[in-house]
């Protein structure tokens, strides 16, 4: 099992890994984006919180809310642009939150009232990185399965841990590690025993789920970003200059279930704000995989961009 990479710098240098296993046990989605955010390109995670209600304004509010962040603020567009990276490159063609809700779902046991997590997969499995000529993709350090971490450096970043019923068993966890730097407890080979631990698991209320979490973000404003100094311009996590928040390309028209472009079909119109961040729920056939890539690379790490993906 291989270390994981140097990882991007969208939420932190040092965050913990997207390819980190999930355990076994309840996870709410302000835990999930706290403190494993680069989770958010597992389709799993992504299907779980779009189908109950999450919206690429509210999922980013959240991390914004509990996370310091290199770029200052995590923009919605920019959320949007991360998870249709996933969702995409493990062949949901064309996604994009407000579309979610035409595709079939990836997982379609899941329910929003199940807050387990353990069947969830991580990107190295549902869309690994592409191989160069001559190489194994299976080989690549990309989509090896990370090591586990030590429970205390999930608080790296952190702004300030969930509580109430934002939080459930991760956010005592964390804080129990941390308080007792002197004790070894990893994440997530030891999340069962450390809630047996600290108590057992705690009880899942109506308002630990995540549609009532979003729901209390709604009215969150978002910090104007902090410009540098003597430039009109902001810098984004991959150190690039830009002038304005990328925007998700031009939808191409589709036809019947199968999500293929129609022959020769024109650019019938433009993402508006509305499709990136107002939008969601669920089912339409997304094809596996083999699909042309789409280029979000300034949202991946500087390890990720060296491979050409295909």
């Amino acid at each position: 099992m291989g270390s994981p990479l140097a990882k991007n710098n969208a939420f932190g240098i040092g965050s913990p890994s997207w390819n980190l296993s999930f355990p076994s046990g309840n996870v709410t989605a302000a835990e999930l984006l706290a403190y494993l955010p680069h989770w958010l390109k597992s389709i799993d995670v992504i299907d779980r919180l779009v189908t109950n209600g999450g919206k690429s304004y509210t999922i980013a509010a959240i991390v914004n809310e509990f996370r310091y962040l290199p770029g200052d603020v995590f923009k919605p567009n920019s959320c949007q642009i991360m998870m249709s990276y996933g969702m995409r490159r493990a062949g949901f063609d064309e996604w994009t939150v407000g579309t979610h809700h035409q595709f079939q779902r990836p997982n379609p046991e899941m329910d929003e009232y199940n807050l387990n997590v353990q069947t969830f997969r991580a990107p190295r499995t549902t869309h690994p990185k592409s191989a160069p000529p001559g190489q194994t993709a299976t080989k690549l350090k990309h989509n090896e399965e990370a090591d586990p971490v030590e429970f205390k450096s999930l608080a790296l970043h952190v702004r300030k841990h969930p509580a109430g019923p934002d939080a459930l068993d991760l956010s005592r966890c964390v804080q129990y590690a941390v308080a007792h730097p002197d004790e070894e407890w990893y994440f997530p080979n030891d999340f069962a025993d450390l809630v047996t631990k600290l108590g057992g698991s705690a009880p899942v209320t109506h308002s630990h789920l995540d549609r009532q979490i979003f729901s209390r973000r709604e009215d969150y404003i978002f910090r104007s970003p902090v410009k540098t100094p003597g430039s009109q311009s902001i810098r984004t996590p991959t150190s690039k200059r830009t002038g304005s928040a990328k925007v998700m390309p031009q939808s191409r028209k589709v036809t019947g279930r199968s999500a293929t472009p129609a022959s020769g079909s024109p650019l019938k119109r433009m993402m508006t704000a509305d499709d990136m961040t107002y939008n969601g729920s669920r089912r339409k056939s997304g094809r596996l995989v083999g699909k042309a890539s789409i280029n979000f690379k300034e949202y991946e790490s500087d390890a990720e961009v060296s491979q050409t993906d295909t």
